[in-house]
């Protein structure tokens, strides 16, 4: 009788350890969820509605104060004929100024001449550079040519930008979530379930309009008329990963 009742007690202890474990595995399995992880991705095209342009004065002299006189006349012309054009003093701003020696170049072609002897300064160079913001890009091209005849001799990253990147970027991120949305319906179709919530939402980055810069062309005269400047259309990527619940139909 006392074996019988023994078998019995420890049956009835080992099913109260075991209750527990069992509930717990259950509950762990029932909070396990399907889930499919999408990444979407969308394009909106943008019409540049400003530029900006970098305008450098570049004189050359034997002596560095005369090389700098000459720049500084040259730039003084160049900041009246903006204030003249209407660019506000905030759309106009010192890029670069620089003054270094100009060396005499080694012949070293020349069997008699002495290429180990110190480099001899021959002159001075003095480059001074604005940044100028264009609100219309039509304005670019007249500009372009009245900045070199006004003494203006280099040209360089010429950029266009979007003013509404921001509303036209949010608009991007939208459209790229419904394509993730899209997406992931797809596969839950073919995989006979049902698509539910999402539950994370990850912003893969986007991609601004391209800012080409283009090389620097000294300009040795003036221009005969404005230059054709096409400013074309800009591309806003942006993506977005997003993870969706699958739910059995």
């Amino acid at each position: 009788m006392r074996s019988i009742t023994k078998q019995w007690t420890a049956l009835l202890i080992a099913a109260i350890i075991t209750a527990p474990l069992a509930t717990t595995t259950a509950f762990a399995k029932s909070l396990e969820r399907s889930t499919i992880t999408i990444t979407g991705n969308s394009t909106v095209m943008a019409t540049p509605d400003s530029a900006q342009i970098t305008s450098e004065v570049v004189t050359e002299a034997e002596d560095a104060q005369q090389a700098l006189q000459q720049n500084s006349a040259k730039m003084q012309k160049i900041m009246e004929l903006l204030k003249q054009q209407g660019i506000e003093p905030k759309n106009v701003q010192t890029s670069s100024f620089r003054i270094y020696p100009v060396y005499q170049e080694r012949d070293y072609n020349n069997r008699n001449s002495d290429n180990n002897q110190p480099p001899r300064i021959v002159g001075y160079n003095v480059q001074n550079g604005l940044e100028i913001t264009l609100n219309k890009v039509e304005a670019l091209g007249p500009l372009l040519d009245k900045l070199v005849k006004s003494g203006s001799n280099r040209i360089s990253n010429i950029r266009f930008l979007v003013s509404n990147q921001d509303a036209l970027l949010n608009k991007a991120r939208g459209a790229a979530a419904l394509d993730a949305k899209k997406k992931a319906q797809l596969y839950a179709n073919a995989l006979n379930m049902k698509l539910g919530n999402a539950i994370t939402i990850t912003e893969g980055g986007y991609s601004a309009p391209r800012q080409p810069r283009g090389e620097m062309v000294m300009l040795k005269a003036a221009m005969n008329s404005a230059p054709p400047i096409a400013a074309g259309e800009e591309q806003l990527t942006t993506s977005v990963t997003i993870k969706f619940e699958l739910l059995t139909q």
